[in-house]
């Protein structure tokens, strides 16, 4: 584990937290976090210990605001999970790219462009 109870009682400015709920949390936190870059680079303590955070101090997940017609409603999903953000920073840390355009060259090595006269023809090249 990357982290200890210790981290977590420091990163919340608390003094007494519940041990074995701060240890099962981290674990888990590390856990998604490797679901993401494995083995988990240096660096990605920060990222574990603000997944745990979060999950710590509202155990119902981060929450938000529905509204449909005249109802709202609040939804929470729960649970230990990675933002987005973190998610990213974790591939940044790890050198991989998140969402970057790229090519692939299908032709062959061997491959060469054509002469005209051997794609289309003698018949082809007279006819210009």
């Amino acid at each position: 584990m990357l982290l200890g109870v210790a981290d977590l009682e420091a990163y919340l400015g608390q003094e007494e937290i519940d041990q074995s709920r701060a240890a099962l949390l981290l674990t888990m936190a590390e856990q998604a976090a490797e679901t993401i870059v494995r083995p988990l680079p240096e660096g990605a303590a920060w990222v574990v210990l603000d997944v745990a955070a979060t999950a710590y101090s509202a155990p119902t997940g981060p929450g938000g605001a529905a509204a449909v017609g005249p109802f709202s409603g609040q939804v929470a999903p729960g649970g230990v999970f990675l933002s987005k953000r973190q998610a990213e920073a974790l591939r940044r840390l790890a050198n991989r790219e998140s969402a970057r355009a790229f090519t692939i060259d299908t032709t062959p090595v061997v491959s060469r462009w054509p002469r005209a006269r051997q794609q289309w023809g003698e018949r082809a090249m007279r006819s210009r």
